[in-house]
């Protein structure tokens, strides 16, 4: 039995309701661009631009 613990953090909105879908798969949570600006309380341009840089960079 392994001793890890898996930690998942939950995002509420300003009335505490969670608005955000997830899938968590091969120790890796994944979410969709609209997700991630809910998270980070963005518009979704704004996630896309990064990642966008994020493959540019390499």
């Amino acid at each position: 039995m392994s001793n890890e613990q898996n930690n998942l953090l939950i995002y509420k909105d300003k009335n505490g309701n969670i608005t955000v879908d997830a899938i968590y798969k091969d120790e890796t949570l994944w979410l969709s661009q609209k997700s991630m600006a809910r998270v980070f309380d963005v518009d979704r341009t704004v996630i896309t631009k990064h990642l966008k840089n994020i493959f540019t960079d390499g």
